[in-house]
């Protein structure tokens, strides 16, 4: 049992029970023929990836996907044994460390390829890739042309080399129009074809991202990549009516003063704010900016205050923020709500609809010095 004295007031509650779900309904969708690689980027969306891992490596997760070597090195450290793949690029300096902690890069170079060649020959290992093939995001991967299937050939060809796998990213699987998604999927199986006719390995095929897996399950091959679908954040409700994913997670602070204040009071910087009544209520929250939460949600959001939609008055500033609760009845120290999944709470998509953004970016950005309390069975069990 975690010691709430010894928790900041402000606070990223994460459901353990919910994540658990989320996977095993997952698991039961694609099938036991389906690698599960999940994808933990951003220190699990800012779940964190600390007090989460062991839950995903004894439940079910097959493998991981990563955004840096870093952050593959931190799971490898923390105790799995299970494969790991950095999706973005990694630096040709970085590849003793590759080798070291036996993580598998996403190749997109053939010069690097033989830089990594060339050190796991040295070293007596065999330097596991995964081949990156650009179908339309425009980042890092091999293009489709010829030369690129030529390439590739080779690099299957080196010498301490192991092609595990070959993958690409949908663009915009989450749209209702798949048309974009289906070109995608002709280049990539064309790219296949044409390594096919060269007679290179490449290992197990992945394309299906959170998104796909529900709506275009015929892209799910050897294996899944999935973030999204384990912490219930889709940007689409549609998806959750296909795929009953739960939000695995709370964000919330406390009241820390309420105070009546005279019509015309300035509230925050510049009196950002200025009341327009006599007599109402503001209260002051211990979170702001440097929280990660949005100061461009300004006057737009509200919060939750016992089960009533509190809107943000002034602008939010870096340690606290303001609320009217003219017609709440509340005082210091009831809980506060900003972004959840109980009744009437704001959840990241309608925060992120306000932004023009992603579910994604409202909870990856939740500040380093809010700590996160892990609830188990009804229990906090870890912070």
């Amino acid at each position: 049992m975690i010691d709430f004295k010894n928790v900041r007031p402000t606070y990223l509650e994460v459901d353990i029970d919910a994540i658990l779900y989320n996977l095993k309904l997952l698991k039961e969708k694609i099938g036991d023929d389906v690698e599960l690689m999940a994808t933990v980027k951003g220190d699990f969306y800012g779940l964190g990836i600390r007090e989460t891992w062991k839950y995903l490596d004894d439940n079910g997760a097959d493998s991981y996907s990563v955004a840096t070597l870093n952050e593959g090195i931190e799971l490898r450290k923390l105790g799995t044994k299970k494969d790991i793949l950095v999706l973005g690029y990694t630096s040709p300096r970085q590849y003793p460390l590759l080798l070291e902690y036996d993580i598998m890069p996403a190749m997109f170079d053939l010069e690097d390829a033989k830089k990594l060649s060339e050190l796991a020959i040295a070293a007596g290992k065999n330097a596991k890739i995964h081949i990156k093939v650009d179908t339309g995001m425009t980042r890092i991967g091999f293009d489709t042309s010829e030369e690129s299937m030529d390439k590739v050939a080779e690099i299957s060809k080196l010498e301490g080399i192991v092609i595990d796998g070959i993958f690409s990213h949908f663009t915009s699987s989450e749209e209702i129009d798949k048309t974009k998604s289906h070109e995608q999927a002709k280049m990539f199986y064309g790219f296949i074809e044409g390594l096919d006719k060269r007679e290179a390995n490449y290992g197990k095929k992945h394309l299906a991202n959170s998104a796909a897996v529900i709506d275009l399950p015929e892209y799910n091959e050897d294996i899944i990549r999935n973030g999204y679908n384990l912490t219930g954040m889709h940007d689409d409700t549609v998806h959750i009516d296909r795929l009953p994913i739960k939000l695995v997670s709370q964000f919330k602070t406390e009241i820390a003063r309420v105070r009546k204040v005279p019509k015309g009071t300035g509230v925050s910087y510049n009196s950002s704010y200025v009341t327009e009544k006599e007599g109402q209520v503001i209260a002051t929250l211990p979170v702001g900016y440097s929280d990660g939460y949005k100061r461009a949600l300004t006057g737009k959001a509200d919060v939750l205050v016992n089960g009533k939609r509190a809107r943000i008055v002034g602008s939010i500033c870096m340690d606290q923020m303001m609320i009217d609760v003219t017609d709440i009845d509340c005082k210091a120290g009831d809980e506060i709500i900003l972004f959840g999944h109980v009744e009437n709470a704001p959840t990241t998509a309608e925060l992120a609809a306000l932004l023009n953004t992603g579910n994604i970016d409202i909870h990856s950005t939740v500040g380093r010095r809010v700590p996160r309390v892990y609830i188990k069975d009804g229990k906090a069990v870890a912070m």
